[in-house]
């Protein structure tokens, strides 16, 4: 059962994992590599957090909110079947999809990691530890983001390498070059082991755009039930 509101979160939770994204749409590398995360640190809970549009980012979503939403909640559900995950990849004790960024952004407030943690300290019990997970890419911009010393405070980052930092040397030389130089091995520590996947999600939204369901890259990337979803409710075609 995949939980779907404001804050998917159960008192009896230890460790939660929280990873948020415009999941548009929603592919393999939101799937497994936030699975195989959580499994590394042993937290009890997986929580995805939809953005409404990103801080860093000029454009926002490019299909309504509710529609992340079903895609999401439609990818997850596809990889808790058995046999749905490769070898090594396994299902998270529990899944929730969290709509309070959606939300704050509907009252006026943008998507910023570090208000959204701080809502998230104030609202579940203290005893709850969060752990926020990032790609490679985001870590080496890290000290670009609003607040980030406040943002490890409230949740330690994991990190998992992927495009363009598949390695971890590629990982350090980045650190080395655009990073505190005193943050950088902080940094590598936070490393988990995650499968490296790299879809390109503007490639895919092209081949989505031309209805092009069958393409390789759309087969290889998306579960059946979102290629389905989108399909059905005739999402990301040219206007």
């Amino acid at each position: 059962m995949i939980s779907v509101r404001r804050i998917p979160i159960s008192a009896g939770a230890k460790t939660v994992l929280l990873f948020g994204g415009t999941f548009d749409p929603p592919h393999r590398g939101h799937i497994e590599p936030p699975f195989a995360a959580c499994n590394a640190i042993g937290a009890d809970c997986l929580v995805y957090i939809p953005a409404a549009r990103s801080p860093h980012k000029q454009t926002g979503p490019t299909i309504p909110d509710a529609d992340r939403i079903t895609l999401l909640r439609g990818a997850i559900q596809d990889s808790l079947n058995p046999g749905a995950l490769p070898d090594g990849v396994p299902h998270p004790p529990e899944v929730g999809i969290a709509t309070i960024e959606i939300e704050a952004a509907q009252a006026g407030s943008p998507s910023y990691t570090i208000e959204t943690l701080r809502t998230l300290r104030k609202e579940v019990p203290p005893e709850i530890i969060f752990r926020l997970l990032i790609g490679a890419d985001q870590a080496v911009a890290f000290h670009r983001w609003r607040e980030p010393n406040e943002i490890a405070g409230l949740a330690e980052p994991v990190v998992m390498l992927r495009p363009p930092y598949a390695t971890p040397e590629s990982f350090r030389r980045a650190l080395e070059t655009e990073a505190p130089h005193e943050q950088c091995a902080v940094w590598l520590s936070r490393v988990v082991p995650t499968p490296i996947l790299d879809i390109n999600a503007t490639q895919l939204r092209e081949d989505l755009a031309s209805e092009n369901y069958d393409a390789a890259t759309v087969r290889s990337a998306l579960t059946p039930r979102v290629i389905e979803e989108i399909r059905t409710r005739r999402l990301y075609r040219k206007q």
